[in-house]
């Protein structure tokens, strides 16, 4: 009999107990929304530019050219620019794989929707040019257009990128600027973008 009434005595403590015991678990194992963790802001730089070691050879070569020029006419050397490389060896690709010549893409995007994507904030130029199988025959080519000369000679231009792409299995049907398709396969496409940072 003393058994049974030590018995129902514990479990009416227990019974009493339950709730506090509860409202405390509760509060120790709140939702996690009530939890406020402020992480920093990071702000990444855009990806590196992939070039294979045949693209950067042609880039270093054509750069070297473009300062020879440079220096002739009084200008200061350019350099690499990772953001400028970035949209240069897109445009580049995208015009090989894409099937199209122009400054503006199949989406709308000019030069300065292409260095802003990369990351670039500043003015920019951009020279393109297809079909020239040598650094040393795009600068000729280059030169010999006023508007491209131009650029490559504008002695505010203190960065460059440059970017290049051989496309072995390329085919006739190139959209032109002029929306006529090539009558020949490209093969080879060019892109220069000199830049002003800000």
């Amino acid at each position: 009999m003393h058994r049974r009434v030590c018995i129902a005595a514990l479990l009416l403590v227990f019974c009493l107990a339950l709730p506090r015991f509860a409202a405390a678990y509760r509060m120790q194992a709140g939702p996690a929304a009530t939890i406020t963790v402020h992480l920093p802001l990071i702000i990444l730089p855009p990806a590196a530019p992939t070039q294979t070691p045949e693209q950067r050879q042609m880039a270093d070569e054509l750069l070297g050219l473009v300062n020879a020029a440079r220096a002739t006419s009084g200008c200061a050397p350019v350099t690499f620019e990772a953001h400028l490389t970035a949209a240069a060896q897109g445009h580049s690709r995208s015009m090989a794989e894409q099937d199209y010549f122009d400054h503006i893409g199949p989406d709308g995007a000019t030069a300065r929707d292409r260095a802003d994507a990369a990351g670039f904030s500043g003015q920019v130029g951009e020279n393109i040019a297809a079909g020239y199988t040598t650094a040393e025959q795009v600068m000729q080519g280059w030169m010999n257009s006023e508007g491209h000369r131009k650029n490559i000679l504008n002695c505010d231009y203190s960065h460059v990128g440059i970017g290049y792409l051989y496309q072995s299995n390329d085919q006739p049907g190139v959209r032109m600027p002029s929306g006529e398709p090539s009558d020949w396969p490209f093969y080879y496409y060019w892109t220069q973008m000199f830049g002003i940072p800000e």
